[in-house]
């Protein structure tokens, strides 16, 4: 396959696949018990709580951009996150597809896009071992991109705790 197909293949791909993988919030805040915890979240950094001191809560300071909605005071930081953490994760799944041939690659890439959109959950752990599997490559330029993905995953842990 000539270099510039490929390439047009690969970006094709990445945007593609970004596109699948965003989730933007379907809804605002709402009076339920449901989605009343979420909520205290978006209050907590709009009013700029301290965790540890002025809220106590499983999900870290940076929670609320895991849960799904959004207020307007959190809405750029949320979709800015979402942008970010999309990007990275394609970057991640393209550049470990390097190391694939035919189906396994077609399977993977498949897989990697359409799996993480059953739930938030599914997401962040496939991100976490595909960053794990960039860390144990014996590759030099693996290495020096796993530096960027660890700073990114020590940021995620500020979101759920």
């Amino acid at each position: 396959m000539p270099r510039l197909a490929r390439a047009t293949l690969w970006t094709l791909y990445a945007v593609g696949g970004w596109f699948i993988l965003v989730s933007m919030p379907t809804f605002l805040p709402e009076p339920s018990l449901d989605v009343s915890w979420a909520t205290v979240l978006h209050h907590a950094w709009a009013a700029r709580w301290q965790f540890g001191r002025d809220i106590v809560f499983n999900y870290g300071p940076l929670g609320y951009l895991h849960v799904g909605m959004y207020t307007t005071e959190t809405w750029p930081w949320f979709l800015g996150y979402q942008v970010v953490q999309r990007a990275f994760y394609i970057g991640l799944v393209c550049r470990l597809s390097f190391r694939l041939a035919g189906a396994a690659k077609l399977m993977f890439l498949s897989g990697s896009v359409l799996f993480p959109t059953t739930d938030s959950d599914s997401f962040d752990l496939l991100f976490i071992t595909l960053g794990a599997a960039l860390l144990c490559s014996t590759s030099r330029v693996d290495r020096l991109l796993a530096i960027p993905v660890v700073f990114f995953f020590s940021v995620v842990g500020l979101i759920k705790g």
